[in-house]
């Protein structure tokens, strides 16, 4: 009976061990893991932003829209990017800057 006692208490302890090892082992691997996803993260943020969008057009809205001023001579609404700008305000051509 003291041998199977003896046995039975080795085989126990063998457990243990072996549930620590596969902790450690499970650590270890976590740590792998949150590294390796770090420097992941951290290369990116290090790279910088991606190719940046074209700029807009002076007076360009949202979704390829752009906004209309209005002629400071005539009155007639264009877009703002074939507007002729001065000190005095907008035009629609250089023609009405110049008349105005």
């Amino acid at each position: 009976m003291p041998a199977v006692a003896l046995f039975l208490k080795l085989c126990w302890a063998g457990c243990r061990v072996l549930k620590l090892l596969l902790w450690i082992a499970l650590g270890a691997l976590g740590l792998l893991a949150w590294k390796t996803f770090a420097g992941l993260a951290r290369a990116r943020r290090q790279a910088g932003p991606g190719p940046s969008a074209p700029t807009p057009a002076p007076g360009a809205l949202r979704g390829g829209e752009e906004a209309m001023v209005r002629c400071q001579t005539c009155g007639v609404h264009c877009p703002a990017s074939e507007a002729v700008r001065d000190a005095r305000g907008t035009f629609c051509s250089a023609a009405h800057r110049d008349a105005g």
